[in-house]
Formats: structure tokens, C-alpha cells, sequence
């Protein structure tokens, strides 16, 4: 099975149903059971929700300040030696392969395009103009040519630069050989010191645009990236993310403000793409007004329901990931109401128009997923274990004072649906990451211009059916 980026091989037979997870064993561990636990009794909303509220004592947290998360990363290495003196001893092969397997198997890197700002000085900016070489005319030491275009990268993702790059000669000269594709982190510089450094065969890119009318520049870096690989791969796995609605605004589609080898790149890239990932970030995991909509919806406008999706996963800044073929936590009862915000076939759909515009054969939709998370507002975006913990005893404040003395308090009708089960499963089955559904669990994707259809913008779905196709993503964090 092929492993790297954030598809897996669709192409095999699904896994079998998730395996029994405890929280006190580290997660590669936990997928090694053989025996699931049995699909808990299917309750009827009035058992669940409205039989539980009406406890005289109501449940709460047992200890708020200690949230424990599957991807606590000391679990993974408890007794191994953190040293090895003998290692410059070994064969040089053999401390490669070490140096190898020490790099990350899958980074996300979220890269925003930007347009370099111009000197202030207006003779030095005539200079500086003047001196410019014409789009694509210039090559790099491969002797392929480049865009030359005057783009910045600005890196969002956190963590993207291996600490072995400052152990000694030897590990640098590793990352540099695995990392083989450089790309200047100012698109038209010359210079060696500030360089994007990429693995093709393990690096899922998530370009972005700062502005809109610049999304030409995402054209040049993938002609660029493509430009600066030895071995003529360019980028094998990318993500399309788009925060306030379904468009692909980030996507090159108008092929008339594209250069022309630029195009010819871009539909070359596309024939070799190994997945495509759809992001849907949503806002927050307390469901209220999409619930109310999702059962107007099926007809049933009186339904009153409010939710925390616990086993919603938390999206995080980090860089480097593992992926879980299932989600081995006890997540049956989350799945039958999950939360997407906009409705992911809009950057579906926008990527079929995408496809053809360059006139290239639709990659299979086995190699496209749709990967969901709750997302922390800007200024509190997920670095380390410890702001995730603030973030999660945050949010089960905010959730507890709803019912007491919040918007629910002034509604009788809304009433704290908690329970012991969904109160351990709150202390013990945190996760940093998304999830991962494969593109059908969302329904056919019409046939529609993408920026002009009215896309759904509270979109829930019930995936109970899709629970053994449904991915984890886990960042390291520490």
C-alpha cells in the first residue's frame, strides 16, 4: 500500500472496522488489536439526549485541566535510549539510512504566495526593473528554465525545517539529498540562502494566494518546483483548502493570464498527481444552528438538538503527520451528525473545472479525499500540546456556561445532552489532526459552476456507513 501524502491506496480492499483503542497505549500499539468493540445500541434522540439532560445531577468534566490526546508524542519513545555514542562507528550506508528514517514520512506544507513588495526608492525600483530578465527566459543549475517570476513564499506551516540540518555535515547533506527539490523562498532571487526544500515522494503542498488577481503566481511556482526537480516529478500530492465558502479561488483556471509553459507544466503535473486533498475547515465544534437546519431539512423543523462533536479533530499548524488507516477511538456515537461547514463538493467541483481547463484526463476520484477539522481562530492556531490543552479547557467552559448561564440557559428546550460516556471520552480521546472521508460519503457532485452555485454553507452528514473508509490524520506535536 502507498503511503505517502495524505491519500492512502484507495485502491484495495476497505480495513476492517476500528480496532479497540485504549487511551494508555501509544497509538501504533492500539492498531495492533484484532477484536472491535461492538457497535454500541442505536438510541433514539429523546434516550440520548432528552432521558440524560434531565438528570438532577448534571455531568461535568472530572478533571477540566487534564485533557489527554492521542498524539502525545513521549508515548511513542518511553525507554528508548535518547543517545548513541558509537553511532559515528557505523558504516556510512547504515548512518544514511538512520539519518532517512529520523526525517519526517509526510509534511503538509501550507505555502502562501505573495507579491514581492517593491523598493521604496523609486530610482532604485527603476534599477531594479530594468535589470529584471524576461518572464521564463532565465534556467536555474539544471539548466531548465524558470518562471524568473517576482513572487515571495511565506511558509504557514510550522516546523518545516529539520533539525538535522544543524547536527553535523553529514545529516544536512541527507536532508538536502531526500529534500532534493530547492526552491528560493523569493521566486526570482539567485540567492543560496533562504530556499523551500522539498521531497516530492512525501510532501503534500497547500498553496495558497495572498491576493486573488496574483493566482497566476501559483502557475509559476508549480512550474518552478517542476523546474528545479532532478529527477522531473515536480509536486505528487496537493491540497486545496478554501476557509470562507466552496471557491477555488487559489487555483489557476483562467489559462489566458497563464505563460505558456507555465500551462504546459501544470497539465504535466496534473497527469502525475498522486492525490488530491479537499480541506474543510470549520469554525468550531459546537453544533447548533446547521443541526436546526439539518433537521428542517429532512422536515422535522421542531427537532431540538445541540451538540459538541468531541471526536471532531483539532487542525493544527504543524507540519509533519501520520496517518491511521481508521480512527481507533471509540467514535461510533460522533458519526452520525458530523459538521463540514460549506459543502466540500464546491472545491470538488471547482477542481473538475480546473482539470478541464488544461484539457487532462479527471484524475480518479480514488485519489481524492476530503479531509475535516475544527480550526482555532488565527491568533490561537495549534503549535504544541500545551495550547492545545488551553484550547480544549477553553472550549468545555464555553460549552458548560452555554447551559447556565449562555444562550441555552435562556431556553428551556436546549438542555446539556452530556453523559458519563461523552464525559470520558472528553478527557481521554483528544486528537490533533482530521479526519479523512473519501469524496463519496458527501454524494454525487453536480455538474454546476462552482463560484456561482448556491453551495450549502452548513453542510452535515451522517457517515456511520463510512466509518471503516474514514482516515486519521495525527500531527506531531509535542
Amino acid at each position: 500500500m502507498h503511503h505517502h501524502g495524505l491519500a492512502m491506496d484507495y485502491g484495495a480492499p476497505p480495513p476492517p472496522p476500528p480496532p479497540e483503542y485504549s487511551s494508555d497505549t501509544p497509538w501504533p500499539l492500539a492498531t495492533m488489536h484484532n477484536s472491535p468493540p461492538p457497535p454500541p445500541p442505536i438510541l433514539s434522540y429523546e434516550q440520548r439526549f432528552k432521558g440524560v439532560a434531565h438528570n438532577s445531577t448534571p455531568v461535568v468534566l472530572r478533571s477540566p485541566k487534564v485533557f489527554k490526546f492521542l498524539n502525545k508524542a513521549d508515548a511513542l519513545y518511553h525507554g528508548i535510549p535518547t543517545s548513541f555514542p558509537k553511532f559515528q562507528s557505523l558504516p556510512a550506508e547504515l548512518r544514511k539510512r538512520i539519518w532517512n528514517l529520523s526525517l519526517p514520512d509526510r509534511r503538509l506544507l501550507e505555502i502562501t504566495l505573495a507579491v514581492a513588495a517593491p523598493p521604496r526608492d523609486c530610482e532604485q525600483q527603476r534599477q531594479d526593473v530594468e535589470k529584471r530578465s524576461a518572464p521564463y527566459t532565465m534556467k536555474n543549475h539544471l539548466g531548465n528554465i524558470i518562471s524568473g517570476a517576482d513572487y515571495l513564499i511565506r511558509m504557514r506551516s510550522t516546523g518545516v525545517n529539520s533539525p538535522l540540518l544543524h547536527v553535523n555535515s553529514e545529516a544536512s547533506s541527507e536532508v538536502h539529498h531526500i529534500q532534493r527539490v530547492h526552491i528560493p523562498v523569493h521566486g526570482s532571487s539567485t540567492s543560496h540562502a533562504s530556499r523551500l526544500h522539498l521531497c516530492p515522494e512525501r510532501d503534500t503542498l497547500l498553496i495558497t494566494v495572498e491576493c486573488k488577481r496574483n493566482v497566476a503566481h501559483v502557475a509559476d511556482f508549480i512550474h518552478d518546483v517542476l523546474a528545479c526537480d532532478a529527477k522531473g516529478k515536480g509536486i505528487l500530492y496537493i491540497a486545496i483548502k478554501s476557509a470562507n465558502g466552496p471557491s477555488c479561488e487559489d487555483l489557476p483556471i483562467d489559462r489566458t493570464v497563464i505563460h505558456p509553459l507555465a500551462q504546459a507544466a501544470i497539465a504535466s503535473t496534473i497527469q502525475r498527481l498522486q492525490s488530491v486533498s479537499f480541506i474543510r475547515l470549520t469554525g468550531g465544534r459546537r453544533m447548533f444552528d446547521d443541526l436546526q437546519g439539518y433537521y428542517s431539512d429532512l422536515g422535522i423543523p421542531n427537532k431540538v438538538l445541540v451538540r459538541l462533536n468531541r471526536a471532531h479533530p483539532l487542525w493544527s499548524c504543524r507540519s509533519s503527520y501520520k496517518v491511521l488507516p481508521v480512527d481507533p477511538r471509540p467514535v461510533s456515537r460522533y458519526l452520525d451528525l458530523i459538521g463540514c461547514s460549506w459543502d466540500p463538493r464546491g472545491l470538488v467541483r471547482g477542481w473538475r473545472m480546473f482539470e478541464s481547463s488544461y484539457n487532462v484526463s479527471p484524475i480518479p476520484s480514488d485519489k481524492m479525499r476530503v479531509q475535516i477539522a475544527t480550526a482555532p481562530l488565527v491568533e490561537t492556531q495549534i503549535d504544541t500540546l500545551a495550547e492545545a490543552r488551553d484550547f480544549r479547557e477553553a472550549e468545555e467552559k464555553t460549552w458548560t456556561e452555554a447551559f447556565t448561564e449562555g444562550l441555552f440557559a435562556r431556553s428551556p428546550g436546549f438542555l446539556n445532552p452530556d453523559d458519563e460516556e461523552s464525559i470520558e471520552f472528553a478527557e481521554n480521546h483528544n486528537v490533533i489532526g482530521f479526519w479523512s472521508f473519501p469524496i463519496e460519503a458527501f454524494g454525487p457532485v453536480p455538474e454546476v459552476p462552482h463560484d456561482s452555485y448556491k453551495w450549502d454553507m452548513c453542510v452535515v452528514r451522517d457517515m456511520t456507513g463510512f466509518q471503516s473508509q474514514i482516515e486519521l490524520g495525527l500531527f506531531d506535536i509535542s
